[in-house]
């Protein structure tokens, strides 16, 4: 049991270390419209790119915040299995 949840933790980690490499590269290499020579194509996909990268970080906190909550809901949900067995256990003697 405890293998199949460190092999879903590792994928998660790299879902998300792969998103914000994409972040990060997409920060460092979009085009920088300070002066007024960029065309007004030029600033909308500037801003697409930032709007994009925004949305990939959204999208990298709410996967952390659902696989974080689907964890402790599974977590849950095996304590009171094993509090039931106790329970038995303890009835049945």
């Amino acid at each position: 049991m405890r293998r199949s949840i460190y092999r879903r933790v590792l994928l998660w980690d790299l879902l998300v270390l792969i998103l914000n490499f994409d972040i990060y590269w997409k920060a460092e290499h979009r085009l920088m419209c300070t002066s007024d020579v960029c065309t007004a194509a030029e600033r909308d996909r500037y801003e697409k790119t930032t709007y994009k990268a925004q949305r990939n970080v959204i999208l990298c906190i709410s996967a952390c915040l659902l696989y974080w909550s689907i964890y402790r809901i599974c977590k849950f949900q095996k304590d009171i299995q094993s509090m039931e067995e106790v329970e038995k256990r303890i009835k049945s003697k």
